[in-house]
């Protein structure tokens, strides 16, 4: 009898600890977002000590219900965390193209539920609020991403994750939400 006791404790034991391990990772994510809120409203200062991240502006789908803090770069580290910017390009308040990636499986999943003629505003670090209508969606190939880019020069932003969407593991495919100006 001793023994079953042991062994039943030992396997509550070792559920306990697989449960805490199982809430780190969302408890981790919900600390993350509110650091990053929190360093969007400073003024887009460093989030926390020793990160390669900073926020640049927010994406707000009201339709949706949705606010996604924007970083400023597209590292590993940055992308856990939430969409970025990519390679370099520029905030969507002049002309040109901003290209904003992020992962399928976590902040960009409600890329799917984006339609033609949907609203976006971009909220800079300054509180300036501009607004983009949705112009296209499409699933291209992983290198071809600039199809759908027009040829005007008002300010657009590209929305980028993996197709397909909430899928895990490598592939070849991007979608894409193209959105223009409505300012």
């Amino acid at each position: 009898m001793p023994a079953t006791i042991i062994l039943i404790k030992t396997f509550l034991c070792v559920g306990a600890f697989i449960s805490i391990l199982g809430l780190l990772h969302p408890a981790k994510a919900l600390l993350g977002q509110m650091l990053l809120e929190n360093a969007f409203k400073a003024g887009g200062e460093q989030s926390w000590p020793g990160t390669d991240l900073r926020p640049i502006g927010k994406l707000q789908f009201s339709r949706l219900g949705i606010q996604k803090i924007i970083l400023s770069n597209a590292s590993g580290q940055a992308m856990a965390w939430g969409p970025a910017i990519f390679g370099g390009t520029k905030l969507p308040d002049s002309k040109g193209i901003t290209i904003i990636v992020g992962h399928r499986d976590s902040h960009m999943t409600f890329l799917k539920d984006l339609k033609k003629g949907d609203l976006l505003e971009f909220i800079t670090l300054e509180s300036k609020k501009l607004r983009f209508i949705v112009n296209d969606r499409r699933v291209v190939g992983k290198t071809l991403w600039l199809p759908i880019v027009t040829k005007t020069l008002q300010p657009e932003i590209i929305l980028v994750t993996c197709w397909p969407i909430e899928e895990e593991g490598p592939t070849d495919k991007r979608f894409l939400v193209h959105l223009v100006s409505d300012n």
